[in-house]
């Protein structure tokens, strides 16, 4: 574009034998979308009585869309400056669907309650856009270090925690749920920190970490236990559950590797049962019954503590109104069904459905379900067969392996906590941020693989990569 010669993958370093690790300072520097995920953390109490339906203005909001615009701003610079645009068919493919997804939100301001509102947020989710797109851009050429990639937002998540440990210090309501001060207290981190999604990630990258030797065992350990200890303060069920799924997995990986781990795993899950077994005959099955669902009624698991009830009024609103009620604002705004009540008189409470599925249907319809379900379901397909024995010899750096697999427990727990969390569909929170940088990493990834094989072919067949007219490595506008 600007008239310089454009590199091949051999002298750009696309398959580099392994990729050089940054500092901590500089890797953010470097990978700026990664300081998106820290939100940024907002230190206040819910503010009750707000129509959050309609705009806001105040500090918080202020130095949220600050965050957002000067890491946009950031990407946008680097865009212009880049000689060549250059994207992998996969990554043209997710990227024009979640633009057509931005053009739906956009279309829904015309019908929406809160105009303003839905404007603002459409335009901040092309911000959060064009910093995946160019994340994914520059992996094209420069990869970064995977494996850091993953510890990068293991530290985010630890960084957060120690945060919300400050605010119990000095004001435990901000990351508490009921009185701190009795026992009946959860540490849902408020809008401080996510911990539904948080403290999985420490648990899950600690314990594959563990078992695989990627780091100290001792440093794996600790944090593995430090993240379980607030997991069990938070009392969130759901993300109880994913982590013990998700834990399954990586132990069935490990027992995969050879003969020895097999019986190890094995034994241990013997152990397990047996100890399992004996608690239930000390302690009783009721009483762990009562901790286990907070001494709710047993329907209350079944309909998702309630969730269920309003979901099925989503849908037959959907079923009469297919295009949906507008961008964010126009679930604040309704009141219908069982809950006539505002369900957003709390600002730090940021969605309306407690499902980025259900959130998606109401933005924009039928329609924008289908092409959230569709983005989310290739990036699912991607990073399982990047995480898959054939796509690991596709590239030199050995542990390439160890971090697709740790991206697909990410990205598979943000799937499965979005069915009780509507962040992640709604910017300017943590989870929609969260997610999205795992989305710029398998797209990014998949481009590494997908450029190293289309190499090791072309060496194979003996064609040379800068031989005019056989070109293995088409440039593809943005």
């Amino acid at each position: 574009m600007n008239g310089k010669r454009h590199q091949w993958p051999e002298e750009a370093g696309r398959i580099p034998a392994r990729t050089r690790k940054l500092g901590v300072v500089r890797f953010f520097f470097r990978y700026p979308i990664f300081l998106l995920v820290f939100g940024p953390p907002l230190f206040r109490v819910g503010l009750k009585g707000v129509d959050t339906s309609q705009a806001h203005f105040g500090l918080w909001n202020v130095l949220q869309v600050a965050w957002i615009g000067a890491i946009a701003l950031c990407a946008s610079v680097r865009l212009l400056k880049k000689g060549t645009l250059a994207l992998t068919k996969r990554s043209r493919s997710v990227l024009a669907l979640m633009i057509a997804l931005g053009v739906l939100f956009v279309i829904s301001v015309l019908y929406s309650q809160g105009r303003t509102l839905s404007a603002e947020f459409s335009l901040l989710y092309f911000a959060d856009l064009i910093c995946i797109i160019e994340f994914v851009i520059d992996t094209y050429t420069n990869p970064p270090d995977w494996l850091q990639c993953i510890f990068q937002l293991r530290l985010v998540a630890i960084i957060l925690n120690l945060l919300v440990l400050i605010c119990i210090a000095i004001q435990p309501a901000l990351v508490m749920n009921g009185d701190p001060y009795s026992s009946e207290v959860r540490l849902m981190g408020g809008s401080v920190c996510a911990e539904a999604v948080f403290l999985p990630i420490i648990m899950l990258v600690s314990a594959y970490s563990f078992l695989y030797g990627l780091e100290s065992r001792a440093k794996s350990a600790i944090l593995f236990l430090l993240g379980m200890g607030g997991l069990l303060v938070a009392q969130i069920r759901g993300a109880d559950l994913i982590v013990l799924g998700l834990l399954f997995v990586i132990a069935t990986w490990w027992a995969r590797s050879s003969r020895n781990t097999s019986r190890l795993f094995a034994g241990g899950l013997v152990f397990a049962v047996l100890a399992f077994g004996a608690l239930v005959a000390t302690v009783g099955a009721g009483e762990i019954w009562t901790q286990f669902n907070r001494g709710q009624d047993v329907s209350n698991l079944f309909t998702a503590s309630g969730r269920t009830i309003y979901w099925q009024d989503v849908i037959d609103y959907s079923v009469s109104h297919p295009w949906g009620m507008g961008y964010i604002a126009g679930i604040r705004h309704m009141q219908f069904g069982v809950h006539k009540a505002n369900l957003h008189s709390d600002l730090t409470n940021p969605g309306g459905t407690d499902d980025a599925y259900m959130q998606t249907l109401t933005d924009a319809g039928w329609l924008s379900l289908g092409l959230y379900l569709l983005i989310l379901g290739e990036l699912f397909l991607t990073i399982w067969m990047l995480a898959s024995r054939k796509s690991a010899v596709e590239y030199r750096d050995p542990r390439m392996r160890h971090a697709m697999r740790c991206l697909f427990l990410l990205f598979a727990c943000c799937l499965l906590e979005a069915i009780e969390g509507s962040g992640f569909a709604v910017p300017l929170q943590q989870e929609f941020y969260l997610q999205n940088v795992l989305v710029a990493m398998i797209l990014g990834a998949s481009t590494t693989v997908t450029l190293a094989a289309r190499a090791r072919r072309y060496k194979s067949a003996g064609i040379s990569s800068r031989e005019p007219g056989r070109a293995p490595f088409p440039q593809s506008g943005v």
